[in-house]
């Protein structure tokens, strides 16, 4: 299993990296928090660890949603 920055991979904000695990194909077959979570997952699908590959992904940014304006509210008449 292989981590591009090290034993601790880590972005450049200095938050955990979610990790991707991903098969000898360049598949991505599981995203997690932490490094435990891609190796359970590998264990349990019997991937060999060897031919895995743990990369760090960066966080999902939260989208804020905004409320649209029904079009009955922005279209009044005089």
């Amino acid at each position: 299993m292989s981590c591009l920055s090290g034993a601790e991979c880590t972005l450049g904000s200095g938050d955990a990296a979610m990790y991707g695990l991903y098969d000898t194909d360049g598949i991505l077959r599981f995203m997690g928090g932490d490094r435990e979570a891609c190796e359970a997952y590998a264990a349990l699908f019997s991937l060999p660890l060897a031919s895995c590959s743990l990369l760090p992904m960066p966080r999902p940014a939260a989208q804020v949603f905004r409320k649209r304006r029904s079009r009955r509210e922005g279209a009044r008449s005089s």
